[in-house]
């Protein structure tokens, strides 16, 4: 008799009791009829029943595949970053190295595992997980799947406590954020929320670091006119975080943070402060040398109030907060400055 695959894994005795029951139970029918619908079983089950082994299996070799390292590397290398295959030792079992994708310069320890979409879509491969990666909990991590848009719902819990620091710096990054990179919609620094202390290219961006030097007069217009539209809108302040999507996950939620509580002229005062520290985008991103602070006044025009509105826009031409001419041609159109 010929035996299953070497790399088949054989059937429990439970597994093995449940198909003896079914064609016990099994209405009657052709024997061909009765094996095909045994075999449709049989698979359903065994995919039913995927346990540590299995998981062991898949969480061998979760570097990037071939394919997609060669994809996503330009995007990485024009950052200054480079993909590298590195050993996981096994926390546990010493004799165990498995592999994983390291993001790697001078400045930063970050892991990307790729892993099959069904481990990804139960719950069960959780702790299988943690364990796996245990000696490298204290690096920032991302998990990707092929194709995969969304994890089960008991990832994005486990995801927070995976890591040894004190910021939630693993999480999922769904396939069809990795596809905006493809098509140069988007970056690798927002899809990947690489952390804001990364120094790219070895040094920190001269872009980024430019500092904003507002009037006085000009920032108590900024924070009225903010004050007010809140208080017009009660949610005016939720609308800011809403479209922030030109941001990071790690500064969304810190603007997120910001905003939550005070009475309108604190959270607008704090607002300003906050995006005024953030200073610029760096020359790699999708905004090269815009301010943080003109993306958002761009992004909350469309909601103020005439005269406010007017205001504002000045504002972002007096001190150029945005650099590209479609921008900049906004602002001149919302201040009826023809040049």
């Amino acid at each position: 008799m010929i035996g299953p695959p070497p790399s088949t894994p054989p059937l429990t005795e439970a597994v093995i009791s449940q198909v003896l029951d079914y064609l016990k139970s099994a209405p009657p029918a052709s024997g061909l009829d009765s094996a095909l619908a045994a075999a449709r079983w049989v698979t359903d089950l065994t995919k039913r029943n995927r346990g540590s082994t299995d998981f062991l299996d898949a969480m061998q070799d979760m570097s990037l595949p071939q394919a997609i390292t060669v994809r996503l590397s330009p995007f990485f290398n024009a950052v200054g970053l480079k993909l590298e295959t590195a050993d996981l030792p096994d926390p546990y079992d010493l004799t165990t190295v498995r592999r994983y994708t390291a993001v790697r310069n001078s400045s930063i320890d970050m892991a990307i595992l790729h892993l099959p979409q069904w481990f990804l879509q139960t719950t069960n491969s959780i702790g299988s997980l943690k364990q796996a990666i245990e000696t490298i909990s204290g690096y920032h991590g991302r998990v990707i799947s092929d194709g995969l848009h969304a994890t089960a719902g008991g990832y994005r819990r486990a995801f927070k406590s995976m890591s040894t620091r004190e910021a939630n710096t693993w999480n999922f990054v769904a396939w069809n954020e990795i596809e905006e990179i493809f098509e140069r919609r988007n970056s690798v620094q927002t899809v990947f929320d690489l952390p804001s202390t990364i120094q790219l290219n070895g040094k920190v961006d001269p872009a980024a670091d430019i500092q904003i030097k507002l009037s006085d007069k000009d920032e108590e217009t900024i924070v009225q006119i903010f004050a007010r539209a809140a208080a017009n809108n009660s949610t005016w302040f939720d609308g800011v975080v809403a479209e922030s999507s030109y941001l990071s996950l790690e500064l969304r939620g810190q603007l997120q943070e910001t905003v939550r509580t005070g009475d309108n002229k604190t959270k607008a005062q704090k607002l300003l402060n906050q995006l005024k520290n953030w200073k610029r985008f760096g020359i790699s991103d999708p905004h090269p040398e815009d301010t943080y602070l003109g993306r958002m006044l761009l992004r909350r025009l469309p909601f103020l109030g005439g005269e406010d509105r007017e205001a504002i826009a000045r504002i972002v031409l007096k001190y150029q907060l945005v650099t590209g001419e479609d921008d900049l041609q906004k602002a001149r159109t919302w201040c009826h400055q023809e040049s």
